[in-house]
């Protein structure tokens, strides 16, 4: 799957934060909008201390532009990672995720 910014996730890469294991992306990082407070009410008279002046606006998802689940191989943590630190890789064991280990060839 080709994601919008290039991103392969039929990939395997590796990271500098584990540079000899194999990592699978699984996708993007869901960030979280922070819900806020709207003032709705344009009464000039209104001292705006009720409920009803404002409007709650709901917390939403969206996908990280710059970030991406990853799980090293043989291993189920996922981890967020910036997509600038993936490096493809293909020279790996399928069983241990480890790099240059020949046993599982990936």
């Amino acid at each position: 799957m080709q994601l919008a910014w290039a991103v392969d996730t039929d990939l395997t890469y590796s990271i500098p934060q584990y540079p000899g294991i194999a990592i699978t992306v699984l996708g993007p990082t869901q960030k979280i909008l922070e819900g806020s407070w709207d003032l709705v009410c344009d009464e000039e008279d209104c001292d705006h201390a009720s409920d009803m002046c404002y409007y709650y606006k709901v917390p939403m998802e969206y996908d990280s532009d710059d970030m991406v689940d990853v799980v090293m191989v043989g291993d189920d943590r996922v981890m967020s990672v910036y997509t600038s630190d993936l490096t493809i890789i293909d020279n790996y064991c399928r069983g241990c995720g480890q790099i240059g280990c020949t046993a599982e060839k990936g």
